[in-house]
């Protein structure tokens, strides 16, 4: 089947009428099998074998994220960790839609992950930016139209919303008006909340009604679902946290020793902190700390990975005001691949961040069976949950973290003890698999049933 989502209407109906039109619109819509044709007729378009449908009882599980899949960071390694687990099991047919303004109608891409990629709008205010508020109102009947089609299409029976935005409230609008049976799911990963908590007046009443209008709400971390549940007490009131998980078998195969790949900085130790470059991750304490260790440990490098943001111009003058340009090494959003090539040769992995919700980039690190020092906040200490399993200061705290360093350097036998019991552990208490199931049990009671 290939659905075409007609242009912007300049009707003057109101919305509920809109929805009315909408459900009649689709009365005779027949939904093919999940592997149909894809939704568009994009030229470089893959198409889904028929017959994955068979195999999917539950249906479609959409995870809807609101960037490209391609970039660094979290929140994408989550999501294709749990498409992986989610076609391992066997249960679900995972989808992956991501907000890409280029593409006006749905256009769905085989492959692996398989991905949607359809423009979704996000409303300004009525004041504020008027014109972006009547563009959102005079687009979404066609909006609802495209995604009810899509979601009927493809059997979704799950709409899992990762970092939730007001782009993603068009799903609590067809929850409201009948438009879709599929449970919605938003899941919060650390900065998606902060910005929520930032809304005022009628952007803040949106999100709230999104929030009442979803089934479930997770938070990675249960330290972050207090914070969750603090942005809307009535409409939070549940908030489930749902640690994530890493797929360690993959990933200790690309820690791997290879002879032909040469390490990275080679026969230099350097401490390792894969982050973003934005002020709650700290990277002024980080360098603050690495001047006061360089003195005791003049063979020392740092490298920091970020993913780009506006802190980078001040962290890179820092480092050249600090005198340690040559000792240390900026790189800005690297591969995935590459940050792995990292850790290999790493010596230690220190986090110094004001905030963090979960920080599954420290179950990478533990992995590696890197010691880790990191700071005491958010869900840090969910995984560091005990001096065995690495060392944890408080915030902003450039001394201790300098001492916390200095102290593991100075220890090579405790520094291997602490990053092989930390493998162990985070092998065992945060698995790909153990997470997916959490989110199958949340999503679908049916999934549990068919479990017994």
């Amino acid at each position: 089947m290939r659905d075409v989502i007609p242009e912007a209407s300049t009707s003057s109906a109101t919305m509920a009428e809109s929805g009315a039109a909408i459900a009649a619109a689709d009365a005779s819509h027949v939904p093919s099998p999940a592997g149909s044709a894809a939704l568009d007729r994009a030229p470089v378009r893959q198409t889904m074998p028929e017959s994955t449908a068979e195999r999917h009882d539950l249906g479609s599980y959409l995870m809807v994220i609101p960037w490209d899949l391609q970039w660094p960071g979290g929140v994408n390694e989550v999501v294709r960790s749990l498409d992986r687990e989610l076609r391992r099991d066997g249960a679900v047919r995972p989808l992956v839609l991501v907000c890409d303004w280029e593409h006006r109608r749905p256009n769905l891409y085989g492959g692996t992950p398989a991905v949607i990629r359809y423009r979704l709008r996000e409303p300004g205010g009525p004041l504020a930016n008027p014109r972006a508020f009547i563009a959102w109102l005079l687009t979404l009947p066609p909006t609802l139209l495209a995604l009810r089609r899509m979601l009927m299409t493809q059997q979704v029976k799950v709409i899992n919303v990762h970092y939730p935005t007001l782009s993603s409230v068009v799903f609590a609008v067809m929850k409201a008006w009948g438009l879709t049976r599929a449970r919605l799911v938003l899941s919060f990963h650390g900065t998606d909340a902060v910005l929520a908590a930032r809304l005022s007046g009628w952007q803040r009443r949106l999100f709230r009604f999104m929030l009442s209008r979803a089934d479930v709400i997770t938070a990675c971390s249960h330290g972050f679902a207090r914070q969750v549940r603090s942005l809307c007490p009535a409409e939070c009131q549940a908030v489930e946290a749902v640690h994530n998980g890493i797929d360690a078998d993959a990933l200790e195969k690309e820690l791997a020793a290879d002879p032909a790949v040469l390490p990275a900085l080679p026969g230099a130790r350097y401490l390792l902190c894969v982050t973003s470059y934005v002020a709650k991750k700290a990277l002024d304490v980080l360098i603050d700390a690495f001047g006061r260790v360089s003195r005791e440990h003049p063979d020392l490098h740092l490298v920091i990975a970020g993913r780009s943001g506006p802190e980078f111009p001040r962290v890179r003058e820092r480092v050249a005001a600090s005198g340690l340009a040559d000792r240390v090494r900026l790189l800005i959003d690297v591969s995935h691949a590459e940050v792995t090539r990292w850790m290999r040769g790493a010596t230690m992995f220190v986090l110094p961040s004001r905030e963090e919700a979960f920080g599954i980039v420290l179950l990478e690190a533990g992995l590696a069976k890197l010691p880790v020092v990191a700071t005491q906040v958010g869900g840090v200490p969910e995984v560091i949950s005990s001096p065995q399993l690495g060392v944890l200061v408080p915030p902003d705290d450039a001394a201790a973290l300098a001492g916390a360093i200095s102290t593991l350097l100075t220890d090579p036998q405790r520094s291997a003890a602490i990053g092989a019991r930390l493998s162990e552990h985070v092998r065992h208490r945060f698995s790909a698999r153990a997470c997916a199931c959490r989110y199958l049990q949340l999503a679908l009671p049916q999934w549990s049933e068919s479990r017994r």
